[in-house]
């Protein structure tokens, strides 16, 4: 048996589940974003988009970083001494409170661990502005030549880092997802230009299989390029 009674085999299934479903949550904010911001305006508008993320997602983020700090202090406080302690996790919460702590992920990500995802959404909210305007711009050949090159470009800079990074880093840097945004932000592009060529407002039910359909396969073949520990 594994851990706390899990069986093995369970256990690293439900290992492999974690950054796969993180993998899946980045495809489809890319595909959410784009359709919230590109799919009429074709352009964002900083001031807003940036406004309506931060009051999305930081100050849930803000509290539960407050209430999971003691969690960090009392052990460090107890292994080094009040004022070391004290002054280590100032370091780490002031990471933490500019959502920096993935960067350093072995040093860093000691508050709030599931975290690390909300970083990354982080990293993507930077580049959206910029990266999806670019890539909204895409059609026919062009969008499925860049959809492949970002899917195989992005899987060989994995492959080409591990051997330079650990595993938590492997799973948890932020341009190492950056290629799954893009490929949600591309998805969304083609289904767009598709109803445009249709003159169809609603979404067809073989976009809907497609978009499930590139998912799932995406999320399987993010299984069997996870580093074997």
């Amino acid at each position: 048996r594994g851990v706390h009674g899990v069986p093995e085999d369970m256990a690293g299934i439900l290992s492999l589940a974690f950054p796969v479903s993180a993998s899946f949550f980045f495809f489809l904010s890319g595909y959410v974003l784009s359709f919230v911001y590109l799919h009429k305006a074709q352009t964002v508008d900083r001031s807003n988009f940036f406004a309506a993320r931060f009051a999305r997602l930081y100050p849930l983020y803000f509290v539960v970083l407050v209430l999971d700090t003691p969690e960090l202090l009392v052990p460090e406080v107890q292994r080094y001494g009040m004022k070391i302690g004290l002054t280590k996790t100032a370091g780490i919460f002031a990471a933490n409170l500019m959502m920096l702590q993935v960067w350093k992920g072995s040093r860093l990500l000691r508050i709030n661990l599931p975290s690390w995802s909300l970083c990354v959404e982080a990293f993507f909210y930077v580049c959206f502005p910029l990266l999806g305007v670019l890539l909204w711009r895409l059609r026919g050949a062009r969008l499925w030549m860049t959809a492949l090159a970002l899917y195989t470009g992005g899987q060989a800079l994995v492959w080409g880092m591990r051997p330079h990074l650990n595993l938590e880093m492997v799973l948890t840097l932020p341009p190492l997802h950056l290629s799954t945004f893009a490929l949600g932000i591309l998805l969304a592009r083609w289904q767009t230009l598709q109803q445009q060529q249709y003159d169809k407002a609603q979404v067809r039910l073989w976009h809907v299989s497609t978009v499930l359909g590139l998912s799932v396969g995406g999320l399987f073949g993010s299984v069997l390029l996870v580093p074997v520990l």
